[in-house]
């Protein structure tokens, strides 16, 4: 719990609010990207953000080269973030709300508390390194 005598709860609410942090997931997925596409460079395989075409709300996160093609697709539903993964048929429902430190957190599918880093692991790890 936060010893801030002076934090206010609803102005902290209000900066985590779930549209902060999509875009905020977007700016780290892209560097995360740009990080793996360097590591696996030699290998013909790539890896790229990719913005929604007309849409500032929705992004992929794109593997390819080499037969290998896929992408994790997050879209910025109102109050909640569905991050898909149509090859394996799954999707990851994402809310953001303060926890009782007073510091904004994920929750997936209605469980847990995650980091930014956290919910990137979750949705990317077998983009990244599985099937390369």
């Amino acid at each position: 719990m936060s010893s801030n005598p002076d934090f206010n709860w609803v102005i902290e609410r209000n900066k985590c609010s779930v549209a902060i942090e999509f875009f905020e997931l977007r700016k780290d997925a892209d560097k995360d990207a740009k990080v793996r596409h360097s590591q696996v460079n030699s290998t013909n395989i790539g890896f790229q953000v990719l913005p929604a075409e007309n849409n500032k709300n929705q992004f992929a996160v794109r593997r390819f080269g080499n037969g290998k093609d896929a992408q994790i697709t997050f879209d910025l539903n109102g109050d909640h973030i569905l991050i898909s993964d149509a090859a394996n048929n799954t999707e990851i429902r994402v809310t953001v709300s303060l926890n009782d430190d007073g510091e904004c957190r994920f929750r997936v599918n209605g469980d847990g508390e995650f980091t930014r880093w956290q919910i990137l692991k979750k949705a990317l790890e077998q983009l990244f390194f599985e099937n390369i």
